[in-house]
């Protein structure tokens, strides 16, 4: 294979040399988008502010909740006599002083009870944003242990946002809470004094925590907006270009001649994939460089490892849709054109997904998608690089060093420094510390380990928890469990989240489409992901999310997810590997059911049969297969036997072809001896092809076996490949190679060395005429320069075994009769099995001829043998002066041969068929005929030996 593999790429190198222009395009393609982007970067980051973001905190200081404003009106239901007292007791806890007319002025919330469901309904689609509904389950005659009540209002309290990637501060701290806190407190604290009697006055506080990301990127989601479209751009001319070449070759059919030579259909495209190495080495390569390698990088400071590692999976899977999209025609024609096309639909997905805010599970579907990999990378460095996130390289000299001590300096600035755990009494010290501040909140640590100290803890939280009516009844106790699961029910129920119970019929299905319009409704619909380029896209999301909120984008954030729209960086990385490999089996899959107009192709469903699968554990010697022989019944008077001295060249075993409901070939068994031509004759449709694509190893056979030098064409297809030579019926050739380097192709996949190559090669051409056309193109060959050609790339390499299909067919006389001089000089060297429509060429070459009529072999035998066997004997001729009187020429010709037969009667002509056994009565019968030429209208006389022809036709 590596050998092959090496010719393979020759002829790629040779071919992108002679396409100085295109080939150099095709690669600088790939990174000219990003020098644009490069050039026009210094635009886009002066938009790029770093600040303190601290001002977006809407208090930093603790704030004391009665000095919050509660709602302007609450609504309760029901309204008993414990209700009216509580909201009476709540009224004046929610009043505030604010100034009217230079007058302070007390204002108290309104309280108004709900009669009804139907009016509570309607109260709650018409309150505004500072009212409130209080809903109390269990107040009714008396004081509850346990107070139940719900809080409806009519704010959003934004539960549904995604989490800041920089742990920034609640934007919505002191807005949208305070309210609903004011009235929750109020609520609480006057339930507590009526219940116990006692006054509450704890001061209660609200207060933002701390964080520590300052930094802000607004020009992260536009640079990775224009890398998500330059990295697609970019290899648009190497998907076109790779495409139309895998159209190319196999519309003109030259990739099955490669085939017959030996060559998989796996290392061809393996050949093709490595003639696109430079270009995708200058995409990943100089692309990673440009973008992240420069004084001011376009997405600062990434590691350069991770983006290379996208570019090039996602050059890969480029490279695997090339492949799919060159099978959806056969004609080269239109080939480029539908690639262009195909790469602009293939991009679509990609681009309606760009907003979309996707659930966690549909995202490995997502990832299959063409393109969204590569959009999720570059969305995950956008809102990593917002942030100054972005990832630094741990392995650059000294970094570590400085990410130390940014570290400690992080840390000191809250008070955290390191003390270092392994000086003498510095973890007492930090014991001592950790006590002190649980003792400061009332959390001190007792002391698990000491007596007793595990089971004051646990009455401690029994107390607490008796404290709120949660208290701990004991899950082992009878009917407990059952307990704790109605009333967990009777919680969900409450805010309409029932279990429905699973297991029971349609539950689940109900389940899935309620989470679908959960999502819908906040635009998390769930997408399907398998089409190109999707993925790309969540790469550059990824890329954008940390850039916008300036987090390091290095392997340890690889895992996560920082934008709403996107994957993370595994993700994309695990889906784009998938992507490829689906691509690629899809493509092998096309491969075997549409080869293209030379190929033949399988049924949809072959994957699904046994027999594509099956491996045969032995392969038999062409000696355990004769007793099969037998079997087919011959007209012996057609087949003649062979001398016991002749070898067996080729040999072909009760075979037979099925195509569909079709039999092409019924039970064929044929000699093709060394040292010999022999000549396969049939009509169109007759089975001389199919045949010959049987030998070479093009098509299996549906049953029996053929052996080439004693090896199987199908169990030993890859040795036997590189000792016959193929001269298809129509000339199949590269548009881009010359003479010479066509037959040093075709010899250097025989395993010949290149230098031996070029040496035989030239032999050739001298030896076929065609030396001083060495250097031309092939399409400067004249019609009869390439049939020779063809013949020499099938003798290319001294094959021992060619098999030529029609090799003279279009040529004119003289050419065609050069190139019989040619084959007869093969005689004795080679085993020659050669098919023809013309019977001169089949006498004048053929030392045997077998004829196929119906998909079966009708004889076998050498010309004078047929000859003999069907008795054609001799024809004898007239030409007479007008035309002939038939009657009396018969007459007088069978009144001295009584078995003459009428041959032909044209104009002024007529035959007769003489049969050879009469032979001793020709002199008599041209002495008579000579003698009555006036009175018989004769004009001459001619007498010789029947042709093929007139035997192939009997």
């Amino acid at each position: 294979m590596r050998g092959v593999l090496k010719v393979l790429l020759w002829k790629h190198f040779v071919v992108r040399v002679k396409k100085f222009i295109n080939s150099p395009v095709e690669i600088l393609s790939t990174v000219i988008l990003f020098i644009i982007l490069l050039s026009i970067k210094d635009s886009l980051l002066l938009k790029r502010i770093n600040y303190q973001y601290k001002l977006n905190i809407e208090q930093s200081e603790p704030i004391l909740l009665n000095s919050v404003t509660g709602p302007d009106s609450v609504f309760y239901v029901p309204e008993t006599e414990l209700t009216r007292l509580l909201m009476s007791r709540i009224k004046e806890s929610l009043a505030y002083n604010f100034k009217e007319n230079n007058t302070n002025v007390i204002k108290k919330p309104k309280m108004k009870p709900v009669t009804d469901d139907l009016a509570l309904k309607k109260i709650s689609e018409e309150i505004d944003a500072k009212d409130a509904i209080v809903i109390f389950q269990n107040l009714s005659r008396t004081w509850p242990k346990k107070l139940k009540y719900t809080i409806r209002m009519k704010n959003a309290y934004k539960t549904y946002s995604y989490r800041f990637i920089n742990n920034e501060a609640h934007k919505y701290f002191d807005k949208i809470y305070e309210s609903f806190l004011k009235l929750q407190w109020a609520i609480d604290s006057n339930y507590l004094e009526l219940l116990t009697g006692d006054k509450m006055t704890p001061r209660v506080t609200l207060q933002a925590l701390p964080y520590i990301w300052d930094t802000k990127d607004h020009t992260a989601k536009e640079t990775c907006f224009y890398l998500k479209l330059f990295c697609w751009l970019s290899l648009m001319l190497v998907f076109v270009f790779l495409s139309a070449r895998l159209l190319d070759d196999r519309a003109t059919g030259i990739q099955e001649l490669i085939k017959v030579m030996g060559v998989s259909n796996n290392v061809l495209g393996v050949s093709h994939v490595l003639n696109v190495v430079p270009a995708g080495l200058v995409y990943c390569v100089v692309g990673t460089l440009l973008v992240t390698v420069t004084s001011q990088p376009i997405v600062s400071n990434a590691n350069p490892l991770l983006i290379f590692i996208m570019l090039l999976l996602y050059y890969l899977t480029v490279i695997a849709l090339a492949f799919c999209s060159s099978y959806i025609v056969n004609n080269s024609q239109y080939g480029e054109t539908m690639a262009v096309l195909m790469y602009l639909l293939l991009y679509i997905p990609a681009q309606l997904l760009e907003t979309r805010e996707l659930a966690r599970w549909t995202l490995p579907l997502c990832g299959l998608l063409p393109h969204v990999p590569m959009h999720w990378f570059w969305d995950e460095m956008a809102a990593l690089q917002q942030y100054g996130k972005c990832h630094h390289g741990g392995l650059l000299p000294h970094m570590p060093m400085h990410w130390f001590w940014d570290e400690v300096a992080a840390l000191q600035q809250y008070g955290n420094c390191h003390h270092g755990g392994l000086l003498p009494h510095v973890p007492m010290h930090w014991f001592g510390n950790e006590l002190a501040a649980l003792q400061q909140y009332g959390n001190c640590h007792h002391g698990g380990p000491l007596p007793h100290v595990p089971m004051l803890w646990f009455w401690d939280e029994m107390v607490a928890l008796q404290q709120y009516g949660n208290c701990h009844h004991g899950g082992p106790l009878p009917h407990v469990l059952m307990h704790w699961f109605w009333d967990e029910v009777a919680a969900l129920r409450q805010y309409g989240n029932c279990h429905h119970g699973g297991p029971l019929p349609h539950v689940p299905m109900l389940w899935f489409w309620d989470e679908v319009a959960a999502l819908r409704q906040y635009g998390n619909c769930h997408h399907g992901g398998p089409l190109p380029h999707v993925l790309m896209h969540w790469f550059w999301d990824k890329v954008a999310a940390l850039r916008q909120y300036g987090m390091v984008f290095s392997f340890a954030d690889i895992a996560r997810s920082h934008s709403a729209t996107s994957g993370s960086v595994l993700s994309c990385y695990w889906c784009l590997i998938l992507q490829a490999c689906l691509y690629f089996c899809f493509a092998w899959y096309l491969a075997k059911v549409r080869p293209g107009p030379h190929g033949q192709a399988l049924s949809w469903n072959f994957i699904f049969q046994r027999q594509y699968w099956g491996i045969k554990k032995k392969t038999p010697d062409c000696h355990e297969v004769l007793l099969e022989l037998e079997d087919i019944p011959y007209n012996t008077d057609y087949f003649e036997a062979a001398p016991k001295d002749l070898k067996v060249g080729i040999k072909i075993v009760n075979v037979s072809k099925n195509f569909a409901k079709e039999l092409a070939l019924d039970k064929v068994t044929l000699n093709v001896y060394k040292g010999e031509i022999t000549v396969l004759l049939g009509h169109n449709g007759a089975g001389k092809t199919t045949l010959i694509s049987i030998i070479t190893g093009i098509l299996k056979p549906t049953e029996g076996k053929v052996f080439v030098e004693g090896l199987d064409t199908v169990t030993q297809k890859d040795k036997m490949q590189r000792i016959i030579g193929l001269c298809p019926q129509h000339n199949l050739f590269f548009p881009y190679l010359t003479v010479l380097e066509h037959v040093m192709f075709f010899t250097l996949l025989k395993g010949v060395g290149y230098k031996d190559a070029k040496t035989s090669s030239q032999a050739l051409l001298e030896q076929l005429g065609l030396a001083d056309k060495s250097s031309y193109q092939t399409s400067q060959l004249s019609g009869g320069m390439k049939r020779r050609l063809q013949l020499a790339c099938a003798l290319a390499g001294d094959a021992k075994v060619l098999v030529l299909d029609e090799p003279t067919s279009g040529l004119d006389v003289q050419t065609r009769r050069k190139l019989w001089d040619l084959l007869l000089s093969l005689r004795g060297s080679r085993t020659v099995l050669l098919s023809t429509h013309f019977m001169e060429e089949a006498e004048a070459l053929g030392d045997r001829v077998a004829a196929l009529h119906a998909g079966r072999l009708r004889c076998h035998a050498t010309t004078m043998h047929l000859k003999r066997a069907l008795d054609t004997g001799y024809r004898l001729s007239f030409t007479t002066i007008g035309l002939p009187d038939e009657p009396v020429i018969t007459a007088a010709v069978t009144s001295k041969i009584p078995e003459a037969t009428v041959n032909e009667t044209s104009l002024n002509s007529i035959s007769y068929n003489l049969q050879s056994k009469n032979s001793a009565k020709f002199p008599e019968l041209f002495n008579f005929l000579k003698n009555k030429k006036s009175e018989l209208g004769i004009d001459c006389i001619g007498i010789g030996a029947s042709t093929l022809k007139e035997v192939f036709l009997m």
